[in-house]
């Protein structure tokens, strides 16, 4: 699902949590996530253990890895799949989104997704001050 009509962020800000999940987009469009598929699940799961296992066998890194925690940031409120924030965690909103963008994002593709929109959303995340934003397609097998 994606709107035509125009909200603002303090609009999207009011709706309620939907499940799937609803993300709001810098054009002021809202895009309802899809159900992850079974690769993209594990996938999800599999990066958040190998990212965790790094955390926990160097203990002179300091970090947190989060899945699909809403980022409000620069005009628009995204999901990203898999988040890593270096240091310190990042600021809480009212509705505790985080106020950042991670230093590594990583969105997984799923079958349904239009690939130029998630390059776009990864683009975005940078352009907000990620260092490294990672597009991972499961049926290809290809990291952009």
């Amino acid at each position: 699902m994606t709107t035509t009509h125009a909200f603002t962020l303090a609009d999207f800000l009011a709706i309620p949590e939907q499940q799937p999940a609803l993300e709001f987009n810098p054009d002021g469009s809202i895009h309802q996530k899809i159900a992850p598929s079974f690769p993209h699940a594990e996938l999800q799961a599999h990066l958040t253990y190998v990212l965790r296992r790094y955390l926990d066998e160097h203990r002179d890194e300091v970090g947190h890895v989060v899945l699909e925690l809403r980022t409000t940031i620069g005009g628009a409120s995204r999901l990203p799949d898999v988040a890593y924030y270096r240091g310190v965690r990042p600021a809480l909103g009212k509705a505790q989104d985080a106020l950042r963008v991670a230093n590594l994002v990583i969105e997984i593709l799923s079958p349904n997704d239009d690939r130029e929109q998630q390059r776009d959303k990864c683009r975005w995340y940078l352009a907000q001050g990620a260092n490294a934003a990672l597009l991972l397609d499961t049926q290809t097998e290809i990291a952009e």
